[in-house]
């Protein structure tokens, strides 16, 4: 009778730790606000749709249809997370003036001329959605203020025969969580008080229901004493051993003497700003185990194992100051990779030099435990900086101190008094969704714009 006592004691502490909750959302949509147009792919005639606020979703080969991302801000000890009440309503059946075009192969600078088009077969619109249900895409941690959930749902069906679709007019869910107010408590010694503020409103701009971002007061979780505080200049602390900075340079210590101007121009403008050595990181004991969460042992492992820690005890800015080998990179892969479909030869090909793997150090790159890390669909990567990462890529202190030559005029006297050429640039970003040829031309056009080779 006592254990029976003591057990329903304890599930009763852990109900009282975690609360249900739920937040509804519904939209309606504007139907005419579907844009078609014809395009040539080959000698076919195929139709391409786009709908503002929208993105072309889908691999190379399935159907190119336009979805809808939207962000919601739920409390930082959030878990339990899923959708219910989904219920989707449709406008009227509407023909298209041709079938739907696939989505393209995107062509990349550096890429042979040997990209063919991609033409739909019956089964790609037989397999093209056809139920709009919303479904939860993604779920980060936003500097430990709340949690980011990413709710995706195409704008329209496709008919089988691919030449007709029907708009999705009004869209609807719940999304159910519960809190962990034991959670909450530990999670909320995370937040970053210097930065609260501005990481508040960042988060409230991206997101649908920005009355529930944990920025008032009254709304925050309490901030427990082992909270990062702003780091003041002489008054370091130590992640197991090593300094932590604000603004952190990251480099070996060959290099690090050429970096000391920088340090001094960012302590001019009050900020905290010091140099971690590479060779400290990969001898502290700590931190050669890797990184512990996604189970790497290797340098990228290490600095990240360091950055994770730093970046609870205050550190918002990280320069790597180097090219590989000089500060390790992490070669990421763009799609989920699985072996048997991978051929040997072109595996390579799938491995991207990326340093979003240091800008978030508490997500797992490695959840199925393979050889590809980073993986979109195999492994839980956040896009949600937690640190701010950049990268220098020299190789010598003379490329430093161009740099630096180059950085002092931008900061202290950018164009020497005329701020004109800081109000112009030129942006793109094809994905050769609709124009396979479109992404070539640009290059053709624009080269020196391009790094061929990182």
């Amino acid at each position: 009778m006592r254990q029976l006592i003591s057990f329903i004691l304890a599930i009763m502490t852990i109900c009282l730790q975690c609360f249900a909750e739920t937040i509804s959302y519904s939209v309606d949509f504007d139907l005419s606000k579907l844009k078609v147009d014809t395009v040539y792919i080959g000698d076919s005639i195929y139709s391409s749709v786009s709908i503002d606020s929208t993105y072309i979703g889908g691999e190379p080969g399935e159907i190119a249809v336009p979805y809808m991302t939207l962000m919601f801000a739920l409390p930082a000890a959030a878990k339990n997370i899923e959708l219910s009440n989904c219920y989707p309503k449709y406008g009227s059946l509407q023909y298209l003036p041709a079938k739907l075009m696939a989505v393209q192969e995107p062509y990349y600078p550096g890429m042979p001329d040997t990209i063919k088009p991609i033409y739909p077969d019956t089964e790609s619109y037989v397999n093209a959605p056809k139920n709009c249900k919303a479904t939860i895409t993604s779920i980060d941690n936003f500097h430990y203020i709340n949690k980011l959930v990413q709710v995706t749902f195409p704008r329209f069906g496709v008919h089988k025969k691919g030449d007709r679709i029907v708009q999705v007019r009004h869209t609807q869910f719940k999304i159910n969580y519960t809190v962990d107010e034991a959670e909450k408590e530990i999670i909320s010694g995370y937040v970053n008080k210097a930065y609260l503020d501005k990481d508040a409103a960042m988060l409230a701009s991206m997101v649908v229901n920005p009355q529930n971002v944990a920025s008032a007061p009254q709304q925050r979780a309490p901030v427990m004493t082992n909270a990062p505080k702003p780091i003041v200049y002489g008054q370091c602390p130590k992640a197991h051993g090593l300094p932590v900075y604000e603004y952190c340079i990251i480099t070996n210590k060959e290099m690090k003497p050429a970096f000391e101007r920088l340090i001094a121009l960012k302590e001019m403008k009050g900020i905290d700003a010091g140099i971690v050595c590479m060779e400290d990181i990969l001898e502290n004991e700590y931190f050669q185990r890797g990184d512990t969460i996604s189970n790497i042992k290797d340098d990228a492992g290490c600095l990240r194992q360091y950055l994770l820690h730093a970046s609870r005890l205050g550190t918002r800015y990280a320069l790597l100051g180097g090219r590989p080998p000089i500060v390790p990179v992490r070669y990421g892969t763009p799609v989920a990779c699985v072996d048997s479909l991978i051929p040997q030869d072109i595996r390579p090909n799938y491995h991207i030099p990326t340093d979003l793997y240091y800008s978030e150090p508490s997500s797992n790159w490695n959840t199925n435990n393979n050889e590809f890390y980073g993986e979109c669909d195999g492994d839980n990567v956040s896009y949600i900086p937690g640190i701010w990462v950049g990268r220098l890529l020299c190789s010598s202190q003379e490329e430093v101190e161009n740099y630096l030559d180059k950085l002092e005029i931008y900061e202290l006297i950018p164009g020497f008094g005329d701020y004109n050429y800081l109000k112009k640039a030129f942006s793109h970003c094809p994905y050769g969704f609709y124009d396979i040829t479109f992404d070539k031309e640009l290059y053709e056009k624009f080269p020196n714009a391009y790094t061929l080779k990182i």
